[in-house]
């Protein structure tokens, strides 16, 4: 493996993710809720599938989750792991507060930046922070409550 592999992978994929053109997307869903407090829109495969197959690729390999006090949450008066692998990206000073745990962002690293780009571009929407879940199994899912 060459010393510069990941970089030359996040070159590659920071490119492929830019040419990609935010006017080709059209909402395929949208949902409303009965008031206005938030709207879902659903765009269908944003990024190809061999694109995203290798931005899967690159995640596993350069993702560093949040481990120890990060990588838990207070439950029935008590701190649980979280049963999946967990980290956030943002703007400067900010977090994500949820079971009793408050998650800070890191810096954007150049793809998931690309990435967010892409979907704030189609999204008409400029998103400031992500969290990133990685599941083994989507049986891992439970509550969660937002402080």
């Amino acid at each position: 493996m060459r010393g510069n592999e990941s970089e030359d992978d996040a070159t590659l994929l920071v490119n492929s993710i830019s040419q990609i053109s935010a006017d080709a997307f059209f909402v395929t869903q949208k949902l409303h809720s009965n008031n206005d407090h938030f709207d879902v829109i659903y765009y269908k495969q944003i990024l190809p599938k061999k694109l995203a197959d290798r931005l899967l690729i690159y995640c596993e390999k350069n993702i560093k989750y949040f481990t120890g006090n990060l990588a838990r949450v207070f439950l029935f008066n008590q701190w649980h792991p979280i049963p999946r692998k967990q980290m956030a990206m943002g703007h400067p000073n900010l977090h994500y507060r949820f079971s009793g745990n408050v998650i800070p962002a890191k810096p954007w690293n150049a793809v998931i930046l690309a990435l967010r780009n892409l979907v704030s571009e189609i999204a008409k929407c400029d998103f400031n922070f992500v969290l990133i879940n990685r599941c083994a199994f989507f049986f891992f899912s439970r509550w969660a409550s937002e402080d």
